[in-house]
């Protein structure tokens, strides 16, 4: 058996994601060959991978979101993980908003909008401070808490015409969050995440990761999610509200260190066994 696994790069170091997934693979006996993206070029509909053509695999593993050569490259297998038009419409973060409506979920106040839209009537709606993100970023590089009128006008002056997101600020979750992985509509592990320090919790930013106890109620979330989404391969980000837990994101091409590391789960097993059709 067969598969790409498409990464920015194909050479990509010690990235932990990719290191644990070809070592799962190879202990499979499945053939895996990370294909970069960035190393990756469509002459006349061919696709040449350094200097040689793309053939096809039986699957796809999706570890980049960005740009025509992915869906090109994903054009030569049958099983994609995550699935292509999926993984297109959830990379963006009002897309996430806007499907998951009618869920059970909980979800913060928000505004998507561009430049027009004023800082007195976001603050009116969702109070101050409030979070500002970017739509497609992810390890929360792009996300800022506003707390005047001066820092909501650079925010606005950096992205110019960019839509942004706009939501209410859950004091109750400042610097703590929960993180879980989802494969096929059942939660593989879960985990706490701290902030060193200002109110972001993400691990790429330098966060803590403890285990934290899977729920009846997060086991629920999941199998929303999964229902609205299709996607099998999901890493879901919950903010502690005062009643219940909130939405905060979903990231269509989660890594897996964190969760690995504070749950001591094989989690690229499971994922290879999954592309692998086991």
């Amino acid at each position: 058996m067969k598969g790409y696994l498409i990464e920015k790069y194909t050479d990509m170091g010690n990235a932990y994601t990719t290191m644990r997934l070809l070592a799962e693979a190879k202990k499979a006996g499945i053939d895996l060959s990370p294909v970069g993206v960035s190393d990756t070029a469509l002459v006349e509909g061919i696709l040449m991978h350094r200097g040689k053509r793309l053939q096809e695999v039986d699957f796809i593993i999706n570890r980049y979101k960005y740009g025509v050569i992915k869906d090109c490259i994903n054009g030569l297998a049958e099983r994609q993980y995550n699935k292509l038009e999926g993984l297109n419409r959830f990379v963006n973060k009002a897309n996430e908003l806007i499907s998951l409506t009618g869920c059970s979920l909980c979800f913060p106040r928000y505004i998507l909008g561009r430049q027009g839209i004023s800082y007195e009537e976001i603050a009116d709606l969702m109070g101050v401070p409030f979070v500002a993100k970017g739509l497609l970023s992810s390890q929360g590089r792009e996300v800022f808490l506003i707390s005047n009128k001066k820092e909501y006008q650079e925010i606005r002056g950096k992205y110019g015409e960019e839509e942004l997101l706009f939501q209410e600020f859950i004091k109750s979750s400042y610097g703590r969050d929960v993180r879980f992985f989802l494969l096929k509509g059942e939660v593989l592990a879960c985990m706490e995440r701290r902030a060193k320090q200002g109110f972001r919790a993400n691990f790429a930013l330098g966060g803590s990761v403890e285990k934290y106890e899977i729920n009846d109620r997060i086991r629920e979330i999941g199998k929303e999610i999964y229902k609205k989404t299709e996607l099998d391969m999901l890493g879901v980000d919950l903010l502690f509200g005062e009643e219940d837990y909130m939405f905060c994101e979903i990231n269509v091409t989660p890594g897996i260190e964190g969760i690995e590391r504070a749950c001591g789960v094989n989690a690229a097993g499971k994922i290879i066994a999954c592309a692998g059709g086991r």
